[in-house]
């Protein structure tokens, strides 16, 4: 069993660089720059926002993750996010402590549940931490939902704040982007 769980968790690894930061674009949705709400198209409008796991606390600290409600009050949660991204409707939206898969948000990819709620055609992850294990992943990062089309993308590595870290979470990383305005 150990073993099993170690191939399971070395194989994620080894396939977590091919997931750490993907543009992934709504099917239904075309992407085109436009002006919005009065916006010319020579500015743009950006929110950042730490959803926090979509915990809906102010508590600090890992463990709290896992005390943010059950799958459906999470999911209220969301909602009442995706109604605010939509009215405030930013061209850009960067969203910090993202879950795309993990146990203690229910495997809800958050950044694709916030994309179709607030109309953004286009969302990038990026992933900080990808870990599955039989019947626990942990797939966590940062997100930027954009309804301008994205050029070009880019991961970029952060320093580690020790080895045991690395070897253990990877490295932890930050998206840049370039959008057509």
């Amino acid at each position: 069993m150990i073993a099993g769980a170690l191939g399971w968790w070395t194989g994620g690894r080894w396939t977590a660089e091919a997931r750490a930061l993907r543009v992934l674009r709504l099917p239904e949705a075309p992407v085109e720059a436009r002006e919005r709400n009065g916006v010319s198209q020579g500015s743009i409008r950006i929110l950042a926002w730490n959803i926090a796991h979509g915990r809906g606390s102010g508590d600090r600290g890992w463990a709290r993750n896992w005390m943010g409600g059950d799958r459906e009050e999470r999911s209220r949660r969301l909602d009442r996010i995706g109604r605010v991204l939509r009215e405030v409707a930013a061209d850009l939206v960067v969203l910090n402590e993202v879950d795309f898969d993990a146990v203690w948000s229910g495997g809800i990819d958050q950044a694709e549940v916030l994309a179709r709620l607030a109309g953004y055609p286009v969302r990038v992850e990026q992933r900080n931490f990808d870990l599955s294990l039989p019947g626990l992943d942990f797939a966590f990062g940062n997100a930027i939902l954009s309804r301008v089309p994205v050029l070009e993308a880019r991961r970029l590595e952060l320093p580690v704040h020790s080895r045991l870290e690395e070897v253990i979470a990877g490295t932890k990383s930050s998206a840049l982007v370039v959008v057509e305005t």
